[in-house]
């Protein structure tokens, strides 16, 4: 009798037989029958209940694939449909193709060989797969079943292979650990309490430290040292430190201080996480129930190869998901009754099998009950983070703040004592955003210190937030001027320090890096965005991968994550075709995938993958990853995005971002302002050289670039002319920042060749949106045309 595999065909319809002659290679392998057909009428003769898999093109002499489709649904409603195109679809014939026809997937020619049978996988029940190191239930072939149940009926020897103890030695090893664990503990605390008497600056954060110490050792220190030992002992040890201590001491000991404040926000960052997973697990148990009841369709309907598909595409999708949500035994369920399914055949006896998927699904089903069962009820915060925030103040008045933020606040604070301080370690550190005690510098030095902030460190979107007494803060126009975001009066309290750090990240939204993220799986996306939102990226999710293209355009993204495996489109084809977009064609893709075999990755990187990263997610890996590849592609977005000589946004770019302002101006029902500044007198700058005009160009865009506030948008328009976009809530204010801009050019002296001093003057037109359906291309046209007037 022949092997129920042999019989099974797959019919390949196309005109071309050098495409034929390409599938039949790629699937001879698999040991399938191959029925092939160039045009839609020899097909439907050779359609019969043995074709398990049609795959069709667009393009036949008679008629066109999907009336080919249409037609062989009238007598094979159920047999997976695999659809070939030489162009990229629309969304509108996806879901026609997907929910009318019910194709089980949509390929782009050219196929790549090297990762074809990897789209296929799912479709084709008995698939040839990897071999794996240890034979288990879920990977060997049905014939060997009935050999594994008998073996497991037998009584297991209990005695074989083990080593007898005498009694004594058992419990003399008992003893020794017991002592080495007390003993560890004594060290423990001693070793705790000498570390952290010194460096805690209050007792409250001794507290938190402490019980910190014992969550990450995993044991309770031997007691809690009161406020006044606390003291005595700071005090002893304070005296027995050198009378010498020199300044890279005290450097290092500041050094130490920034590590520590690292590892507490790490640790307020896996808090976070674990919020965000706690929440995302709702999402698990409706799937598992789905995929209980679709099972127990399948049972009663074996041969259902689209019931099958979808089965085996939720259970993959719950073996990645609930993995990356910490729930690695339901993931480990899932992964069964994915690979259970995989190798089931309707036409042999496997009730053996079949009993395996049931168990694995009680045993997913009671997990999830555990993990809701164990589950904590955090709070629900929402935090948002600043990163590295440089501080120009005096440590004590923000100490106790400090000391009461939320913790899902995410920031990192490093004090300056001085202006002086302040420029070298901005040259030293990577700094997001600095907050200045107005106190500390005369009021006629703070824009000489803003403006080194942020060329210093080459940031010229820093974040500025100003503290100050009373009487002491500048007037709006001058603060909008030199980038200050935020003011508020001392004292400094946690409401206040928090108000501040808030309307830091808002202004930061600009230059986070932005990052796509596309899968089916909302549950995966929305986790993906919390891990990633929660270290200052902008992240977007895309659910239905057929609008790919929509989605790049509008949100202009850094780094793409792009699952594989997605309903009717393979994330192999979606990579192919960004790869092919001149526009898209460096962007950094990271694959994610169940499949980490060699062949699972050598299909990522051969499509055009960046990296891959497997599910289920690690959060730490996830990050690290991303940030990999964003440092990587990183010089080479601000050669796309920034204008090289002066450091200001490419028009493009500018206009893209202005649209996106303009939009959230709407929203927030705020003010738009469209702003062109035009060097006079450009042409004459010419007599002194190409290289008199590029400098100037150069000076002038350098300038902008360090003035008003981050979330304002600074780019150049054209050879002699700089770009303005903002939305704000004080117009008078906004309009009195430009024209400081324009003062403080006029004062400016320019050195040319030939010439002892040339003064440079620039002349602005705004254009303010009238109504809410002004467009950015509108208000450019009002300002050009009030410029050229």
């Amino acid at each position: 009798m022949k092997n129920q595999k042999q019989k099974q065909t797959i019919l390949l319809v196309d005109d071309d037989p050098n495409f034929r002659q390409l599938l039949c290679e790629i699937l001879a392998p698999c040991g399938f029958a191959i029925a092939e057909a160039d045009s839609a009428e020899q097909a439907m003769n050779k359609l019969d209940g043995r074709v398990c898999l049609s795959i069709v093109d667009f393009r036949l002499p008679d008629m066109d694939g999907m009336t080919f489709i249409s037609k062989m649904r009238e007598k094979f409603p159920r047999t997976p449909v695999v659809f070939c195109t030489s162009n990229f679809c629309d969304a509108k014939t996806f879901n026609w193709l997907r929910n009318i026809l019910h194709v089980s997937l949509i390929l782009q020619k050219p196929i790549e060989p090297n990762i074809f049978l990897h789209q296929l996988e799912g479709l084709l029940p008995t698939i040839t797969r990897v071999e794996r190191d240890e034979p288990t239930l879920v990977n060997m072939a049905p014939a060997n079943v009935e050999a594994i149940k008998t073996a497991a009926e037998k009584p297991a020897d209990k005695t074989k292979g083990k080593k007898t103890e005498p009694k004594t030695a058992k419990k003399a090893d008992k003893k020794a650990k017991k002592g080495k664990e007390a003993k560890s503990k004594k060290e423990g605390t001693e070793k705790f309490a000498a570390q952290k008497a010194v460096s805690t600056s209050s007792y409250e954060e001794y507290v938190k430290q402490k019980e910190e110490f014992e969550r990450v050792e995993g044991f309770e220190l031997a007691g809690t040292a009161s406020k006044e030992q606390l003291e005595q002992e700071a005090e002893e040890r304070w005296r027995q430190l050198p009378d010498d201590l020199t300044e890279p001491e005290v450097e290092t000991n500041e050094s130490l201080l920034v590590q520590l404040q690292q590892m507490r926000r790490k640790l307020e960052t896996e808090a976070r996480i674990r919020a965000a997973q706690l929440e995302l697990r709702k999402a698990i148990p409706p799937d598992w129930e789905k995929l209980s009841e679709s099972i127990g369709s399948l049972k009663s309907q074996p041969n259902d190869q689209l019931l099958r598909k979808d089965c085996e595409g939720l259970a993959h999708r719950l073996r990645g998901t609930s993995g990356s949500l910490g729930l690695s035994r339901v993931s480990a369920c899932a992964g069964k009754i994915e690979n259970c399914l995989s190798i089931l055949n309707p036409d042999e006896d496997q009730e053996f099998l079949w009993s395996e998927v049931f168990r694995a699904l009680a045993d997913g089903e009671t997990s999830l009950r555990l993990a809701e069962s164990m589950e904590r009820n955090e709070s629900d915060k929402k935090g948002f983070s600043v990163g590295n925030v440089l501080m120009l103040t005096d440590e004590s008045k923000f100490r106790s703040a400090i000391s009461q933020l939320n913790p899902y606040v995410n920031a990192d604070f490093v004090f300056a004592k001085s202006a002086t301080d302040a420029v070298m370690k901005a040259s030293s550190y990577r700094f997001d955003s600095a907050v200045i005690d107005l106190s500390f510098i005369p009021a006629a030095h703070l824009p000489q210190l803003t403006r080194e902030l942020r060329m210093i460190s080459n940031n010229a979107n820093l974040a500025l937030a100003c503290f100050a007494n009373d009487g002491e803060i500048p007037d709006s126009s001058a603060l909008s001027y030199l980038g200050i975001s935020a003011t508020e009066k001392f004292p400094a309290d946690q409401e206040k320090l928090e108000s501040t750090l808030q309307k830091l990240a808002v202004s930061r939204l600009n230059q986070q890096p932005r990052v796509l993220t596309v899968d089916d799986d909302k549950v995966l996306t929305s986790f993906i965005q919390t891990i990633l939102s929660n270290i200052g990226m902008n992240v977007q999710a895309l659910n239905e991968p057929i609008h790919v293209l929509e989605a790049l355009e509008d949100v202009q993204p850094d780094i793409v994550l792009l699952d594989v495996m997605m309903p009717g489109l393979s994330g192999f084809d979606v990579c192919r075709m960004l790869r092919d977009q001149e526009k898209w064609h460096t962007i950094p893709i990271l694959f994610l995938t169940s499949k980490s075999d060699p062949q699972g990755r050598a299909a990522a990187f051969q499509s055009g993958g960046s990296d891959l990263l497997s599910k289920p997610i690690l959060s730490e890996e996830l990050i690290a990853r991303v940030r990999a590849q964003l440092d990587h592609s990183h010089s080479r977005r601000m050669t796309q995005t920034i204008d090289g000589s002066t450091g200001a946004l490419k028009k493009d770019m500018l206009i893209h971002r202005a649209k996106e302002t303009l939009a959230e101006s709407v929203k927030n029902k705020q003010t738009f302002m469209f702003s062109l500044l035009r060097i006079n007198n450009f042409e004459q700058l010419a007599s002194y050289g190409l290289f008199s005009q590029m400098n100037v160009v150069s000076v002038l865009g350098k300038l902008l670039c360090s003035r008003f506030t981050a979330e304002v948008l600074r780019g150049r328009w054209d050879d002699n002319t700089f770009a303005v976009a903002s939305a704000c809530d004080d117009k008078e204010a906004a309009l009195a920042a430009l024209q400081s801009f324009s003062q403080e050019v006029k004062q400016m002296a320019f050195m040319l060749p030939f010439a002892d001093k040339l003064d440079i003057t620039i002349n602005i037109a705004t254009a303010v949106r009238a109504s809410d359906f002004d467009s950015i291309e509108k208000l450019c046209k009002d300002a050009e045309a009030k410029l050229n007037s």
